[in-house]
C-alpha cells in the first residue's frame, strides 16, 4: 500500500473533523437545535411569503426545477415543500408545484400527499396541487409561465436544479408586481438571476432549507458542522500561504 501524501492526510483529517463536529452537534443541541442557529435569509423569506399569501388570500407556485443526475441536489426543494404545504393547508389557496421531471414530480406528489395525510385532511388534497411541469428544460420553462403568470398568485418561489434561461419565469413575476425568491445549485443561473431583483440564495445555502425553517434538527446541525469546518479552512488556506510565503513551507 502506498503511503498517503499530504493532502491525503488533510483531506482525511477534515472528513474526521466534519464527523465530530456533526457528532457534537446533535449532542449538545438536542434539546434546542435551532437557538442561535444562522438562518439563510432567502429560505426564511419564504416563510413570510407563506404568511402574506394566507392573509392576501392567495397561493404560491413553487418551482422545483429540474431532474438531474445528483438526486440530493434535485430533492433539496422538497423540505421546503413540504413545511408550506403544511402551513397553506387551510388557507383560501394552497401551495402549487410545478416540477420538471417525472422523478421529482412524482415524489413532489408523495410529499404534498403525505402532508395533506399527516394533517389528518387527506380529502383536501388535489393532484394538481403537485403538476408535471415538463420533462425537458424549455418544455418545463414552458409550463412553468403560465404558472407563474397567474392572478391567483400572491409570490413565486424557484427552487431546485434551474437553468440559466429561469430569468424569463423571473422577468415575468416582476413585470406582475409579485416578490420572486430564488434557490439555485446552478452557477451559471446564479449569475445570472443576479441581475435580476429575485432574493436569491448563493452557494451551499441552497441546502439548508430544512435548518432555515426550523423543521429538521439534523439539518441544524450539518449547519453548525458546516460553519465551523468553513472557518477551518479558510484559517488553513490563511496559514498555509503565510508559510509559503516566508519560506518555512515549500
Amino acid at each position: 500500500m502506498p503511503a498517503l501524501s499530504l493532502n491525503d492526510l488533510l483531506a482525511f483529517g477534515l472528513c474526521v473533523l466534519a464527523l465530530v463536529a456533526l457528532g457534537m452537534n446533535l449532542l449538545v443541541h438536542r434539546k434546542h437545535p435551532y437557538s442561535g442557529l444562522r438562518h439563510t435569509s432567502a429560505v426564511r423569506s419564504t416563510e413570510i411569503l407563506s404568511q402574506a399569501a394566507a392573509e392576501q388570500g392567495k397561493r404560491l407556485t413553487i418551482g422545483l426545477g429540474l431532474d438531474v443526475a445528483d438526486s440530493t441536489t434535485a430533492m433539496a426543494s422538497l423540505p421546503v415543500l413540504a413545511a408550506l404545504t403544511r402551513r397553506s393547508i387551510f388557507t383560501d389557496q394552497p401551495v402549487r408545484a410545478a416540477s420538471g421531471g417525472g422523478t421529482l414530480a412524482c415524489l413532489s406528489q408523495s410529499v404534498v400527499r403525505g402532508t395533506y395525510q399527516g394533517a389528518v385532511t387527506p380529502e383536501l388534497f388535489k393532484p394538481d396541487y403537485a403538476l408535471l411541469a415538463g420533462l425537458s428544460p424549455y418544455a418545463y420553462l414552458a409550463g412553468l409561465l403560465p404558472q407563474a403568470a397567474s392572478r391567483a398568485n400572491a409570490g413565486v418561489i424557484l427552487y431546485g436544479p434551474h437553468r440559466p434561461e429561469s430569468v424569463l419565469a423571473v422577468d415575468l413575476v416582476e413585470r406582475k408586481g409579485n416578490p420572486v425568491i430564488v434557490l439555485t445549485s446552478d452557477l451559471s443561473a446564479q449569475a445570472v438571476l443576479l441581475a435580476s431583483s429575485a432574493q436569491l440564495s448563493l452557494g451551499e445555502d441552497f441546502f439548508d432549507s430544512g435548518a432555515s425553517l426550523e423543521v429538521n434538527p439534523s439539518a441544524a446541525a450539518a449547519l453548525r458542522a458546516q460553519d465551523l469546518l468553513r472557518i477551518v479552512i479558510t484559517v488553513g488556506l490563511i496559514l498555509g500561504a503565510v508559510l509559503r510565503l516566508l519560506g518555512v513551507w515549500q
